[in-house]
């Protein structure tokens, strides 16, 4: 049951995780004017290794946000959708008895 809901909220974490990673990553070309500005250029150069490390760090790092945010929807959904289930269960009856039972405290003597 439970390992069913965490392998398919995993699947779905990574399916939209990749998906946005690359929509990222087709945006991120020499020829982006927002790309070539120096403030940019400072932070990833792209011409570099090490600023296209740091710009694919960036870019999976946003692309997990949305993976996350994307999860927390479907779970939230999830659980409001189940809530009319939980009202139609109800809770068990309970009879005079047990209702006295519990409205009567108990004393523990220790001897």
């Amino acid at each position: 049951g439970a390992s069913v809901g965490v392998s398919l909220a995993f699947a779905y974490f990574v399916h939209v995780s990749a998906v946005h990673h690359g929509q990222m990553v087709e945006r991120i070309t020499p020829y982006n004017a927002a790309m070539q500005t120096e403030e940019v250029r400072k932070q990833w150069d792209i011409t570099t290794p090490e600023g296209h490390a740091k710009i694919e760090k960036e870019i999976a790092r946003q692309a997990s946000m949305f993976g996350y945010t994307a999860d927390f929807a479907l779970l939230a959904i999830g659980a409001v959708l189940g809530l009319p289930v939980l009202m139609l269960m109800g809770g068990r009856k309970r009879n005079s008895q047990d209702q006295k039972d519990e409205a009567t405290p108990t004393l523990m003597v220790a001897e």
